[in-house]
Parts: C-alpha cells; structure tokens; sequence
C-alpha cells in the first residue's frame, strides 16, 4: 500500500512537469506605414517577385554607397567624401562622418561593429570607426576600381568595375575576400558596370548600372536566380534591413525600398516564418508563408519533456518490481 501511495505521489509530480514547451509566435509583426509607401509590383525576370513598398527623396547628392547597420541606412557621397547614417523612416540624416581623401568613395558595408568603404580613386578598402570615420585597417582592393561592397556574416564581397579608367584592362569582376584581404573567390561580373552589392543572409544581391537591372544570386556560383528593372539609370547601390532590399539610385537621386520575398518556392528566405513549395491555406503554413494559427501557439517537444518521460518510465518499472519481489515474499 505504501508503495501504491508513493507511485502516485510521482505520478502526482510528472503530471505538473512541463512535458511541453510554448513556443509563441507572434503573426501580427510591428511598425506602421511610413510616408512614402506605396505597393507598385515591377516586372521580374526568372522566378521572383519586386514590390515597391517605399521610396524617398535622398538627403545628400551623388549618392553611390549604401548599407544597412541594424537600425539605419547609411549613404557615401562621392561628391562630399562622407558617410550619412540615415533614418529609414522619413530618410533624414542623424548622423555623419568623413571618408578616406582626397578619393572616391565608392560601396559601403556594414560587418556588425564598423563601417567598411571601398574608394575607387585609391584602389583601397577601409575599415572604418562608425562613431568618427577613423580608420581601422585597410588593404588593396583585388581590381582596378571596387565599387559595390557587402559582409555576408564571415567575408566581404567586392565589385570591381575595371575598365572605367583604361580601355587595357581585366574584365569586371565580383570578388569574395577576407577580412584581411586575401581572396578567395572570383567570378566574372554579369554586366559592363557592376554596382551595388547586398547580402540577405542566403543570397547576394548585385546591381549594374549599364544594365540598370538589379539580380538576385545564388551565393555559391553567382547565377542568376531572378532580376528586376533599377527605378532609376543609376542603381548604384544595395542594402538589406533584415526584410526588404534598398536601392540607392544616382539618377533620380531617391531611396527605393523593395520586398522581394519570393513566397512558396520552399526555400526559408529571412523573412519567412515558413515556406512549403506552395501557396495553399490550411496546411500549417498560409499563402503568405506565414504560420497559421492566427499567433497561437505551436507546441514543441521539450529534453525536459523526454527526461520527464524516462523518469516516469523508470518509476513505473521500479515500482512493479519492488511490487513482484513483496508479493513473492
């Protein structure tokens, strides 16, 4: 009896275990329209999507870089030699600092921590200090002119526009470097002009401005995935803010904000909660390749869960034996 009274004490304490654990999903996200927005779909080529959702007026001229560090926008102006971090929302600027001259600023890059500049005029990629503009470290870029630049989390990515000062020269060319310099790839530049580079945490994304197409790329081989017209004549630039694509244009001296989410490919992109190869409710992910469940929760089976389990069953066994040996007694 006492053995009775024991197991189903135990029984008692898994019984209020967390056999389960929450996790909350929130469906509904956060933030609100800002001025600007607008829902215009652009003409792609390949399998993909562009929607404008935002654009703005520049707050500098002679835009060419462009980057994003988490929470702004940051703008190179060849014309000032200087960096503009800008807000996203109303595109004005909250903060500044020089860059390397007399030169030509060209791509910028943002690796977590600080600011990176290419400069076509002195054949150089800087490391620079975000709060003043001090340089860090620096080394020669691998072309003639480096133009767009992007950190994919590990390694820079660099385009070289060659043959912009001599007509003797090495085709264009898109480079993926270290952070020291060393290269460690080399592939040959889609256009005559390339541009802007971006990095969403699978794909790269590249521009040209002879081409005035923006590309989406598969980062191991460099292939066209889909390309969609550049807003403007100039798309000189590219940055990722974690859900959309911004395109820097020089011509119409503007800020484009793209969504380029390409839902039901079965390909995760960064701002898909879920994506299943299709485009069909009811399956446990929505058209919009977002978890349905209206925000609920989705259960997942915790170690703590199967632990608990283990221990119930050791418990139970332990119990019947104990049983078995005072019965035979």
């Amino acid at each position: 009896m006492k053995i009775l009274k024991a197991l189903s004490g135990l029984l008692l304490v898994y019984a209020f275990c967390p056999a389960v654990a929450w996790a909350t999903i929130d469906a509904n996200g956060e933030g609100g329209e800002a001025p600007g927005q607008t829902n215009e779909s652009t003409e792609t080529t390949g399998e993909g999507q562009a929607t404008l959702v935002f654009s703005c007026p520049s707050p500098t001229t002679s835009n060419i870089g462009l980057t994003w560090d988490g929470t702004h926008l940051w703008i190179a102006s060849n014309a000032l030699d200087t960096a503009y971090r800008v807000d996203p929302f109303d595109c004005s600027i909250v903060h500044s600092i020089p860059l390397p001259s007399p030169g030509y600023p060209t791509g910028l890059a943002w690796d977590g921590r600080y600011l990176w500049s290419t400069d076509g005029d002195l054949e150089t990629i800087f490391q620079l200090d975000p709060l003043n503009g001090s340089i860090i470290s620096s080394f020669p870029s691998p072309g003639e002119f480096p133009n767009g630049l992007t950190f994919d989390g590990i390694n820079l990515w660099d385009t070289d526009t060659n043959c912009v000062t001599s007509t003797s020269c090495t085709p264009d060319e898109i480079h993926k470097l270290t952070t020291e310099g060393d290269v460690l790839s080399t592939f040959p530049a889609i256009g005559t002009f390339p541009s802007g580079l971006a990095y969403d945490g699978v794909h790269l994304w590249h521009s040209d401005n002879i081409l005035d197409s923006v590309y989406k790329l598969d980062s191991t081989d460099l292939s066209i995935l889909f390309a969609f017209p550049s807003p403007g004549t100039f798309p000189n630039d590219l940055a990722w803010d974690g859900q959309f694509l911004w395109v820097i244009d020089n011509g119409t001296n503007f800020l484009y904000q793209y969504d380029v989410t390409e839902c039901g490919d079965g390909i995760l992109d960064p701002d898909e909660e879920c994506d299943d190869g299709n485009n069909i409710d009811g399956d446990g992910c929505a058209s919009d390749c977002t978890n349905e469940g209206g925000g609920g929760q989705v259960p997942a089976v915790s170690d703590l869960a199967v632990l608990s389990l283990v221990l119930l069953l050791l418990t139970i066994t332990t119990a019947a034996l104990l049983w078995r040996r005072r019965s035979a007694a």
